[in-house]
């Protein structure tokens, strides 16, 4: 088995953090899910979505597929703007959201 490309692995992750950024923007904007953390819905995004290619095409290719699909869900923009989410990505996103448990409340 051919170890994953570290290129592939990085560009995963920092695909699913713009893609978190941006849906985190446009829900604080609309006050929707407030209290969705970036934490939280990068592991909901790497569980659900990216294990998903994982699981049918394997490592290396699951991940350049993940990778493929999370920046669809990008509008493409100069690499210091704001990531912005497609329509394809606000679609997505919004129906993941919609999927994610409420966060416990912490009393202090």
């Amino acid at each position: 088995m051919k170890a994953q490309s570290p290129n592939t692995a990085l560009q995963l992750a920092l695909t699913r953090r713009a893609v978190a950024c941006a849906w985190l923007t446009v829900c604080h904007e609309q006050q929707r899910h407030l209290r969705l953390t970036l934490v939280r819905l990068e592991s909901y995004i790497e569980m659900e979505l990216e294990n998903f290619y994982l699981r049918q095409y394997g490592t290396e290719q699951g991940q350049e597929i993940a990778c493929a699909f999370l920046n669809d869900l990008l509008v493409t923009t100069p690499v210091n703007a704001t990531p912005c989410l497609s329509f394809l990505g606000n679609v997505v996103m919004d129906e993941l959201s919609s999927r994610i448990s409420p966060a416990p409340v912490t009393v202090h």
